[in-house]
């Protein structure tokens, strides 16, 4: 309402060279008591600093006086001890003269705090009401309602109470700060009436003024008469002035009464009714700049951009103009728009056109604290601040390292003389540079930066828990989001949970401000169990997220569709992990369709969303082995980078780089090696360029493709480039991880693994066990910390290290190593179908292995368990599978046999020989295993069938049958009779 300071502007003609005396008074705040009138007292002895003047102290009645040579004076300050300005924007601010009194409102600190608490509790008190209202009304409608739309208006009434918490604290401020002298009677009653909830008779009381329709059409009528009757004769200029004074009137009135209207239509949270009525007060004086600002500021928060930006540019203007004549008066409120619209640009990436903006912001702001820095510094460091956001977003990440620290130096300095204003301010901007770092890479410096703001949030939470447990909450998420891209998994888990139960608990007493946030943090925790390769609680966390998100959007999609898509996108990168492709696809197809459907509207917020979506849904076809499709959406994706980089390189090259690397690797899995070779080529040049500015956030990418281009290469022959790119690839990963092993240590364990391959595939084995043990080595200790994740890639190389020892002839070895590798291997699968393949080929080398060392017990072990799984093989393809199912069953009645389990071993035999009765060798195992029971006809039988085939195969079972100790005593004369039959 802003009209704590009211100066009614005098319009009479005077004289500008002759001096006039403006005419004050210091006094405490008029006030409502039980609907009736008490008027403030006057102040004497305050002290009011002007600019160009001696301080001038007020009477015994609280009166001043001073002469003003020009239309307008400004006020610097004013003093009285133990008081304060009612509204602390009254000084240093200009006015304009008047022969009306000039109010400078001041009270005690606690007088201030208690009109304030007191006008709380009753807007608090209104929206309840309005609330309980509502929801009866609802309920009386239920039975008229299907279940749908019931919870639907259900869903969209707890959205009305959203901001609530902002909005009461917001007209708290407004209507503690209310000096009721200077309103009329009507005018107090209206304002007394919306503050007590009474908005029937405040409804009432405005109407009683008459239809607002009308009044704007009578203002408007009287506006064209005047402009007809300023062509006409001088003599009609008395009675113009008239008119433009009851205009003027008439026009504050009519947007005092908009401003009613736009808090009662707030208090209902009736936000297009609220706009409506802040615009039409902009609109019906588009030469007032404080309307213009009001009403983009309104528009900026409920994401109305394009309105709000030119609400901006027009005050702006104003503003600009104003400033021309009245530099000191109006210089400040030139910088505070420029800020505001610099960051409306840097949200709907008009990078460009916001760096500008916040430049200009910036000069203005220094210069003015150069005169009054206890007036302008804490703006300095806001404009800072958020150009440094800004230099963040565009990965311009020097410059927005020097713009954070000089934000933070200033707000340090502030908070040493006056903590509780500023200790805030420093947790804020350490916050944000540790953002900043973790962004860049630099992992350290972040975590020392929110470890300091989270002790200073913690600390001021401790006398304030309503003001600080949200951002305790806040620092809490971004830290565990550090964490947890550091492996840091145990402190990332707790930090989430604790971020998560402070935001539950306040959800529950405001679920409209703080079930967003509650939603944020089950997402990033889904995250981190999913990096946790713990799936079911990361899909549990997605799936809570997304319903919170759904019920937000379904009454504000503008607000909230954003985040189902976002979430959408999470639990299909989940599904994706998990090969649950049919339902991964869905996620990523519904939320591609939300941001397609945003861009059209606001193509330069969501672009970049749906080129993100594009890009995970391409490395889910590509997955699932649907390349083409994959290599569509890819090329869709990049196009689009492409188009973005072209206006903003810095922000978008690194999103270009890695859909090239992506494509690449697309190409390289479908052997299109020259085109592949190409896009690695073109990321990796982009990725060079870009380390050169930034090594910290962009030498891992480096790394990453080099590894990618030396996979292909080792893959085409080409192993002397292949070596050469995995060892400068090894040589980076190692420098990283000097700085940050936690970090960078798989990266090197994954080179060294590759390059172990490389020399196995060269021969070169001394040169391959070297580099395996020393990717087992950083394998092993990284999973002693978090098994989940690392696990998986201690099996591959004990796999791998397996195969070498196998070339090698070293049997004995490559059975430990496949032996380690299988029981890790065994247990993933359970949880991860995509390790079953790895399980399967570990016993496929140990059912080979163990009889090459004639360890016929494990063997037996190890084939038994590889039995099921070929069975299942061979019934999904008999013809090509049956020669190598007879085989297993055949060698698994000989390891049967030296176990001296006969039975079983003619169990296993006589299944093999059924499946493939070519193989003749099995035939003789039955043979041996009816021997050895005594059923000597039997075994016979089949000796003499094929003695003259496998005579020699006899003999030498028998003989090895015979070192073994696996003939019975009772058997042996048998063995001797058949030896016999064989040799006739």
């Amino acid at each position: 309402m802003k009209r704590f300071f009211w100066v009614i502007v005098c319009l009479m003609v005077v004289n500008a060279g002759l001096a006039q005396t403006q005419q004050g008074v210091v006094k405490t705040r008029g006030k409502m008591v039980n609907g009736k009138h008490v008027p403030g007292q006057g102040l004497s002895g305050a002290t009011i600093t002007l600019q160009g003047r001696s301080r001038v102290l007020s009477q015994g009645n609280g009166t001043f006086s001073f002469p003003v040579q020009n239309k307008t004076f400004m006020v610097q300050g004013v003093q009285k001890q133990g008081y304060q300005l009612v509204d602390a924007d009254a000084a240093p601010k200009a006015y304009q003269y008047s022969t009306n009194t000039f109010y400078l409102v001041m009270d005690t600190p606690d007088q201030q705090a208690e009109d304030r608490l007191s006008a709380e509790r009753k807007i608090r008190r209104t929206l309840q009401r309005q609330l309980q209202q509502r929801e009866d009304e609802l309920e009386e409608m239920k039975e008229r309602l299907t279940q749908e739309e019931y919870h639907r208006r259900l869903a969209q009434l707890y959205e009305d109470q959203k901001n609530n918490e902002k909005l009461i604290a917001d007209m708290a401020k407004e209507y503690s700060q209310i000096d009721y002298d200077q309103l009329d009677e009507l005018n107090r009653q209206i304002s007394d009436a919306i503050l007590n909830g009474k908005l029937t008779k405040a409804d009432s009381l405005l109407r009683s003024k008459g239809d607002m329709q009308s009044r704007s059409e009578e203002i408007d009528r009287r506006r064209q008469a005047e402009s007809k009757e300023r062509a006409e004769l001088a003599q009609r200029q008395a009675n113009l002035a008239a008119s433009e004074t009851g205009t003027h009137k008439l026009l504050e009135d009519f947007a005092d009464d908009c401003l009613k209207y736009h808090d009662m239509f707030k208090l209902e949270n009736r936000h297009d009714s609220a706009a409506y009525y802040i615009e039409l007060r902009a609109d019906k004086d588009t030469t007032n700049a404080e309307w213009q600002f009001d009403a983009a500021l309104y528009l900026q928060k409920q994401n109305q951009f394009s309105k709000a930006a030119i609400y901006y540019q027009k005050a702006l203007a104003i503003y600009r103009r104003l400033a021309q004549s009245n530099p000191q008066a109006y210089e400040p409120n030139v910088a505070t728009t420029l800020n505001n619209l610099a960051l409306l640009y840097s949200d709907t990436q008009r990078f460009s056109e916001s760096e500008e903006m916040y430049k200009e912001a910036l000069a203005i702001r220094r210069r003015l604290a150069q005169s009054n820095p206890q007036a302008y510094e804490p703006n300095v460091a806001t404009v800072l601040n958020n150009l440094a956001n800004h230099y963040n977003k565009a990965q311009r990440f020097t410059e927005s390292e020097v713009m954070h620290k000089e934000a933070l130096a200033i707000c340090r300095r502030l908070a040493q003389s006056n903590p509780q204003a500023y200790e805030p301010d420093v947790a804020v901007t350490l916050n944000n540079l540790a953002n900043l770092y973790y962004k860049a890479q630099r992992f350290s410096d972040s975590e020392a930066m929110y470890k300091e703001a989270l002790a200073i949030f913690r600390r001021l939470v401790l006398s304030n828990p309503q003001a600080y447990e949200p951002e305790v909450a806040r620092t809490l998420h971004n830290f565990a989001n550090l964490y947890s891209d550091t492996q840091c998994f145990s402190e990332s888990e707790e930090m989430y949970k604790e971020a998560l139960a402070i935001r539950r608990r306040l959800a529950q007493s405001n679920p409209q401000a703080y079930e967003p946030d509650v939603a944020r943090t089950l997402n990033n925790l889904a995250n981190h169990y999913n990096k946790a390769q713990r799936f079911s609680e990361s899909e549990v966390m997605c799936k809570e997220a997304l319903a919170i998100r759904r019920r937000l959007a379904q009454s504000n999609p503008q607000a909230y569709e954003p985040d189902v898509a976002r979430t959408l996108s999470i639990l299909a990168n989940l599904y994706y992990k998990t090969q649950r492709f049919s339902e991964g696809e869905e996620m990523y197809k519904e939320a591609l369709a939300i941001y397609h459907r945003l861009a059209q509207s606001n193509p330069q917020v969501y672009e970049p969303d749906v080129a993100r979506t594009l890009h995970n849904l391409a490395n889910h076809y590509n997955k699932a082995l649907r390349f083409s499709e994959s290599e569509e959406m890819y090329k869709e994706a990049l196009a689009i980078y492409r188009r973005l980089a072209q206006s903003n390189p810095q922000a978008y090259e690194p999103h270009e780089e890695t859909a090239l690397n992506n494509l690449a690797n697309l190409y390289y899995n479908t052997q299109r090696f020259t085109e592949s070779e190409a896009m690695y080529k073109e990321a990796l040049e982009i990725r060079r360029r870009l380390a050169q500015t930034n090594p910290q956030a962009y030498e891992p990418n480096v790394a990453t493709t080099l590894n990618n281009l030396a996979n292909l290469y080792s893959d085409t022959q080409r192993f002397t480039e292949s070596e050469a790119m995995y060892k400068e690839a090894l040589e980076i990963r190692r420098r990283l991880a000097q700085q940050d092993s936690q970090a960078y240590e798989p990266d090197v364990a994954l080179t060294l693994n590759n390059l172990a391959k490389l020399y196995y595939n060269t021969q070169r084995f001394t040169e391959s066990e070297a580099m395996c043990k020393e990717a087992l080595e950083i394998r092993r200790r990284l999973a002693q910390t978090n098994p989940q994740a690392y696990e998986p890639d201690v099996a591959a190389t004990l796999y791998g290290l397996g195969l070498l020892k196998v070339q090698q002839e070293l049997f004995p070895d490559a059975i430990t190593s496949f032996e380690e590798a299988l029981e890790i291997y065994r247990r993933l699968a359970k949880i991860n179908p995509a390790q079953q393949q790895w399980y399967k080929a570990s016993l496929f080398y140990l059912s080979k292995l163990y009889p090459v060392v004639k360890n016929y017990s494990a063997a037996y072990r190890i084939n038994k368990e590889w039995l099921p799984i070929l069975k299942r093989i061979y019934e999904e393809d008999p013809e090509e599978m049956k020669g190598g199912y007879a085989e297993n069953l055949g060698g698994q009645s000989i390891y049967a046999l030296f176990l001296k389990q006969y039975a079983e071993s003619e169990q296993y035999a006589r299944e093999g020989f059924a499946v493939d009765p070519t193989k003749h060798w099995i035939a003789a195992n039955i043979a041996h295993a009816l021997l050895f029971q005594g059923k000597y006809a039997e075994a016979e039988k089949i000796y003499r069938e094929y003695k003259s085939e496998l005579k020699d195969s006899f003999l030498d079972d028998f003989r090895q049958f015979e070192e073994a100790g696996v003939i019975p005593k009772e058997r042996e004369m048998d063995v001797e009779k058949i030896k016999q039959i064989i040799n006739e």
